[in-house]
């Protein structure tokens, strides 16, 4: 454990007494040892204060007694130590876990905590089950603490991340440290948190008043804390039965308000107001928020389907409405060209070829808006070739006859897109290793990637990647892929 230093201490040190029976003080969960996070830590010291060692009270060697002090059973807590006889300075810390714990716990290669036996190679590697188990996989040690990620240029705020340990409690823990407020509900759903409990035999939940937390882990039922007091219990729309619902048109060029949900969903939008010019198409193409490639293409639980996979869920109807290489079969990456039925956007095509730029913004769902969140996007895409000695006239056949090329990155005159850096902190910025990917790292205000195409019938397709550092009954990532989304014709 860290120590503060003299000076330090006085920094976060409150002067004078804290009645923690006051509800205004409910949040830091009552007296000392009325909590189940509360702990003694021990240290022992020679005579000359020369430190030993230190260990944690076991809780049947201490107690609470009327007066709100704590006894504890020094003699016992040495022996248990091994200090049988001897003279020794004994010096104790009483703790609370607010955030992570002292423990170290072991993980699995998926970083899921591993509570069973274990076995230590000569070469210091662990590994499950008895020794000579064929079956065994490498563990790993980890500390269960939140480490510091950043700290600010004032010195004076920092930033917590949690390790890569996939345990609901670690990660909820790591969720709820920084919030007054936690959102449940009672559905009966596997997210559920709480249900509304029939206190009498032919009592409806639509008649009772009692709310109880849902039993986790098989732990037993879940408590209202000291902490809650002094709080609100907000039901929304608790005194609605019905109500008819009317659509409400989305403005263009203006972003979607997203309220806190259960899952994660990337989404992004095309940003108009000074960027390219538009070509002039049918009243369905030029959706800045792509909706109806969105709900084709978002896949399930937030992940679109993989580059190299057969979009399945698409209906026949809809796969007419794609040009794809005939070599190529009808995979995500294979898509040159989405049609109308899709609302993609028409770039218009500059002669002198200087490049149309153009602006998309994030505006995914998120579970929590307040915790760093990385943006990952990704471009793709295809430019038609007309086969030399052949005649289409007006717009091209794509079938029999045509090329398609993969676009790839402006080097002079040649490649046909470039990702633009620079700008403010949300604009992602372009991969030295990648150049076809850009990024917006632990940003809580979004992003934005701007890029500019060059060239003639050209597809480009987008992909969002949204991550954070933890999501708490529902995905820490999503991915979104749209194919040729953004023609340039």
């Amino acid at each position: 454990m860290a120590r503060l230093n003299e000076k330090d201490l006085e920094l976060v040190q409150k002067k004078g007494d804290v009645d923690l029976s006051l509800p205004s003080y409910n949040y830091l969960g009552g007296d000392f040892l009325t909590n189940e996070a509360d702990y003694i830590e021990v240290f022992i010291y020679d005579t000359e204060e020369n430190f030993l060692e230190s260990t944690i009270a076991n809780a049947e060697d201490y107690s609470l007694i009327d007066d709100g002090s704590v006894k504890l059973k020094t003699g016992t807590i040495l022996r248990k130590m091994g200090y049988d006889r001897g003279k020794f300075v004994v010096k104790y810390n009483f703790l609370r876990k607010v955030a992570g714990s002292y423990e170290n716990v072991l993980v699995n290669t998926e970083n899921n905590i591993y509570n069973g036996e274990y076995h230590v190679l000569p070469n210091g590697q662990i590994r499950s089950g008895v020794a000579g188990n064929d079956t065994a996989v490498n563990l790993y040690l980890k500390e269960y603490k939140y480490y510091i990620h950043k700290i600010s240029s004032t010195r004076k705020e920092l930033r917590l991340a949690p390790q890569p340990i996939q345990d609901v409690k670690y990660l909820k823990d790591f969720y709820y440290a920084q919030r007054t407020r936690k959102t449940v509900q009672s559905d009966e759903s596997e997210e559920s948190g709480i249900f509304f409990k029939n206190t009498v035999s032919d009592q409806t939940r639509a008649d009772t008043n009692v709310v109880q937390f849902i039993p986790v882990d098989g732990a037993g039922d879940s408590q209202f804390l000291k902490q809650m007091v002094g709080g609100t219990l907000i039901i929304k729309n608790a005194f609605i039965t019905g109500y008819d619902e009317f659509p409400t048109p989305v403005t263009p060029g203006t972003a979607t308000e997203n309220e806190e949900q259960g899952t994660m969903q990337a989404q992004f939008r095309l940003i108009r107001e000074g960027t390219f010019t538009e070509r002039s198409a049918p009243a369905s193409y030029g959706d800045i928020y792509f909706r109806t490639a969105f709900e084709a293409f978002k896949g399930t639980n937030g992940q679109s389907p993989a580059a190299n996979v057969y979009p399945t869920g698409i209906t026949q109807t809809l796969h007419t409405q794609w040009f794809v290489t005939p070599s190529g079969g009808v995979k995500m990456q294979n898509i040159t060209r989405l049609g109308s039925v899709f609302s993609p956007v028409w770039v218009q095509y500059d002669e002198t070829d200087n490049g149309s730029t153009v602006v998309l913004q994030s505006n995914s769902i998120l579970p929590n808006l307040d915790i760093p969140t990385t943006y990952e996007w990704k471009l793709s895409g295809w430019e038609w070739k007309a086969v030399e000695g052949r005649s289409y006239g007006g717009e091209p056949d794509y079938h029999e006859g045509i090329d398609f090329n993969r676009i790839s990155i402006r080097d002079g005159i040649s490649g046909q897109f470039t990702i633009l850096g620079g700008g403010d902190s949300t604009q992602a910025v372009p991969d030295s290793i990648i150049p076809s990917q850009a990024m917006t790292s632990d940003s809580t205000d979004g992003s934005t990637l701007q890029f500019k195409i060059y060239g003639k019938d050209v597809s480009i397709g987008v992909s969002l990647t949204v991550s954070q550092a933890t999501g708490v009954g529902q995905n820490a990532t999503s991915t979104l892929f749209l194919p040729c989304i953004i023609e340039r014709r």
